[in-house]
């Protein structure tokens, strides 16, 4: 079943808050391979393509992902390759799979592919009904933090930066329900903080819940 042999990584928290610090980390594994701020396919593919078994509603979610890393990032995906993996079977989970395993996995020996997209954790249960065995890392950061440091990098008009307070806000919100939720799943909440002060610490606690 190939549902249950996939198991991807998920990586998500709001900007700002070291969601790319430990993608980058993770990077660095032997059978990982994880990419970050390009396909953000539960952003921007996920359930926008309804009825996604419909052939043309598949080929327009992988030309449009091309398009997009093309046009954003100047890199170049083979459509035909991803149609090839999908083979037929038309829904998220399995588009989501080839898509990146094309994007990521095609020029190397790894095993594993994982992404790190913010402002995803409302998708954590759709991830997970997508692959029960996947893997979710959810980084949290002092909001304070986020907001200081969103405001600096952000070129958003006026005030807007002040969004980052209520995202962290719902983010940590989710992040205590999902811990309770799926306790038994491959689910994983760290903080920023604890990240940055023992690395070694806690990418061997992430390394541990996630079996790699």
């Amino acid at each position: 079943n190939q549902k249950k042999e996939i198991s991807p990584i998920l990586i998500t928290g709001v900007w700002r808050s070291g969601t790319t610090l430990i993608s980058r980390i993770l990077n660095n594994h032997p059978d990982l391979e994880i990419t970050f701020d390009t396909v953000h396919f539960m952003r921007f593919s996920f359930n926008k393509y309804n009825p996604i078994h419909k052939r043309k509603n598949v080929i327009k979610l992988i030309n449009d992902t091309r398009k997009r890393l093309l046009d954003r990032y100047d890199l170049n995906i083979s459509s035909k390759d991803v149609l090839k993996i999908v083979n037929k079977k038309y829904n998220y989970q399995t588009i989501y799979d080839a898509l990146m395993k094309v994007f990521l996995l095609k020029s190397n020996q790894k095993k594993t592919w994982g992404e790190k997209t913010n402002l995803v954790w409302t998708k954590i249960p759709d991830f997970f009904r997508m692959y029960p065995k996947g893997r979710v890392l959810h980084i949290v950061r002092d909001p304070r933090a986020v907001l200081f440091s969103w405001k600096k990098f952000t070129q958003a008009n006026g005030n807007d930066y002040l969004d980052s307070i209520l995202n962290s806000y719902d983010s940590m919100n989710k992040a205590l329900l999902y811990k309770k939720v799926y306790k038994n799943k491959n689910y994983k909440l760290i903080t920023y903080e604890s990240l940055v002060s023992n690395p070694k610490l806690i990418v061997k606690s992430v390394c541990k819940k996630f079996n790699i």
